[in-house]
């Protein structure tokens, strides 16, 4: 059926001559609100998907600006410890013995650290090097 509406329809179309009957007229109207039902399915669809993944990019856009305050505060707080060394700041009793232990001593193993959790992760970050190293 749909043919043969479709047919007399280009034909008409062609030639200005035919007619399309009331009855065929009826089905294309059925076809067209079949053919919208079934697009308004679609876009109502697309309109939760589409809400689902602006909800998700919002979630992570909270999650990364988050993460991105407590890495500028890292920062500040490796920075101000990397300022202090080299500056011949001692430790004392660390060792439970009453003996003095350099500052710069646990500096380098807390940096050792740092790099070997970035080296483990993947990370390509390069070195931020110490004070002026006359610890």
């Amino acid at each position: 059926m749909y043919q043969q509406i479709l047919a007399d329809l280009r034909h008409y179309e062609k030639t200005g001559f035919g007619a399309v009957s009331s009855y065929e007229a009826g089905q294309i109207a059925d076809l067209l609100e079949e053919m919208n039902a079934e697009l308004e399915k679609i876009r109502a669809r697309d309109i939760r998907r589409e809400k689902h993944w602006l909800e998700r990019i919002k979630k992570q856009s909270r999650k990364i600006e988050n993460l991105r305050i407590v890495q500028t505060a890292l920062q500040a707080y490796k920075d101000y410890m990397t300022a202090l060394y080299g500056e011949g700041y001692q430790v004392a009793n660390w060792h439970l013995n009453g003996d003095l232990e350099p500052l710069d001593t646990f500096l380098d193993s807390a940096d050792a650290e740092y790099e070997s959790v970035l080296s483990q992760n993947g990370s390509s970050e390069v070195k931020v090097p110490k004070g002026d190293g006359d610890g």
